[in-house]
This record gives structure tokens, C-alpha cells and sequence, in this order.
């Protein structure tokens, strides 16, 4: 991915709380899980060298980062706003094959299936769905 949407007033609320190097590394883990479109891999050695962790106080924050903002499963760590953005990246661009078959309503739809689920992960974390406004209601 070469974009994600990043809603200012979510990240700013999540993020409050860091230092400026728990942030930076926090937004450079994302950004790599972006551009990957794939979770960040269990190795702490490859984590600390992507965020630029050199000194022993960086590589604790960085630890710190992962264990609040990211979920170890299968030998990665998965954050489920990223995950939820990168599926709905995944099934709004299909291959160019694919994408010149398909109607604009249909991809107004599967925008809006997008904001509805994107609404619902982000109500889990206990955040109100009304505050959400990284997306526009393409159906309308």
C-alpha cells in the first residue's frame, strides 16, 4: 500500500500518552505494516533495526510499543485496525483484470461495507462509532 487513511483524531487520542520516541516508533511500525500490507514478524532484533532502535531505552519503547498497540498470533504482531484497513485496500483495488469489469456501484458498496466494519472494530476498542470520520458514505 502506498496510502492508508489516517484519521488525525483517533491517532492523536490512541497516542496521548507516548513519548516522542514511542510515537515515532509507532508510526514507523505502522507504516511499515502498511506498506507490507502484511503483520510486523516476532523477531525483536528486525524491529528494533526497521524503527532505528539503537540504545537500550529505544529498544524498550519499541518492546512497550508492540506489546500495547499490537497482538502476538502466529509468530506476528497484528494490529486490527491496520489488518481491517489492508483487507478493505485488498478488496477495493482488485487486480486491473478485475477492477475494469466492476461497476462504481459496486465499489460504492464495498466502500461502504468498509466504513461499516471499520465503524465496528473501531466500537470494540471502545471508541464511539460516531466519531469515525476517515471515510465518506459512498451510497449516499
Amino acid at each position: 500500500m502506498n496510502y492508508y487513511s489516517h484519521n488525525i483524531g483517533d491517532y492523536a487520542q490512541a497516542t496521548a500518552h507516548l513519548s516522542l520516541v514511542e510515537d515515532a516508533i509507532y508510526s514507523r511500525l505502522l507504516r511499515r505494516y502498511y506498506a507490507e500490507e502484511q503483520p510486523i514478524v516476532d523477531n525483536l532484533q528486525q524491529v528494533f533495526r526497521w524503527v532505528g532502535a539503537r540504545t537500550e531505552d529505544e529498544r524498550e519503547a519499541a518492546a512497550q510499543v508492540l506489546s500495547e498497540f499490537f497482538v502476538l498470533r502466529d509468530g506476528h504482531w497484528h494490529n486490527k485496525r491496520a489488518d481491517v484497513e489492508i483487507a478493505a485496500y485488498q478488496g477495493l483495488f482488485p487486480p486491473r483484470t478485475q477492477a475494469r469489469g466492476s461497476s462504481s456501484t459496486g465499489r460504492a458498496q464495498r466502500l461502504a461495507d468498509w466504513t461499516e466494519e471499520l465503524r465496528e472494530v473501531l466500537a470494540e476498542d471502545g471508541r464511539p462509532r460516531e466519531r469515525f470520520m476517515g471515510t465518506i458514505d459512498a451510497t449516499r
